[in-house]
């Protein structure tokens, strides 16, 4: 690398501003994509909090006709727009990519969802893990200090403590001599991993 003589400066190097067409069109085309996808995304989510605040209203009209303490709470659904409070700790039933037990509760039923659920987890990772376990806690602190207290801590688990290598070995493979076997009454697992009536 050539050294540079004392106290001579390079001039900056110009950097041009303009941009080529195809670059132009690339970001016009991202950028009206990114709208399309938002208008979709918030009109979907229209819906649902349309949803929600149905269920949310029947919810209080319900604790109104119960009477007593169940009636005081009426008016907070009502402005907190929620049916109560929930925490959830599990594995993918609560953290489905798509479509999950949570999002039916917040959509549908009009909860307030706390999560710390991962897809993937077994149960021993969820009562053994010590990140796993400081992370729920956290999430019940966090509930307890807004004032609120959950209506319910909800349990998700055991699917994948016998699904894939665990679940394969409670069943022959289909090259096996040995006949599958029966796991649930009613069902007979063929030796080609079928389920079929006895």
């Amino acid at each position: 690398m050539p050294k540079k003589a004392a106290g001579s400066k390079r001039a900056p190097r110009r950097v041009s501003t303009q941009k080529s067409p195809r670059v132009v069109k690339t970001v016009a085309v991202a950028i009206r994509d990114g709208r399309q996808s938002a208008e979709k995304v918030f009109a979907g989510r229209a819906t649902k909090q349309t949803k929600r605040r149905s269920a949310v209203r029947q919810h209080a009209l319900a604790a109104r006709r119960k009477g007593g303490a169940e009636a005081a709470l009426a008016e907070t659904f009502l402005a907190r727009n929620s049916t109560g409070t929930l925490v959830a700790e599990g594995d993918s039933w609560f953290d489905y990519p798509f479509y999950d037990v949570l999002k039916l509760l917040d959509d549908d039923y009009g909860y307030e969802i706390y999560s710390v659920a991962h897809k993937g987890d077994a149960v021993e990772i969820m009562a053994y893990d010590g990140g796993q376990l400081d992370e729920f806690a956290r999430c019940l602190e966090q509930v307890l200090r807004s004032g609120t207290v959950p209506k319910a801590v909800l349990l998700s688990g055991g699917g994948n403590d016998v699904a894939g290598d665990a679940f394969a070995m409670l069943i022959n493979h289909k090259r096996s001599p040995v006949p599958g076997l029966g796991l649930v009454s009613g069902v007979h697992w063929s030796a080609d991993r079928v389920p079929r009536a006895p």
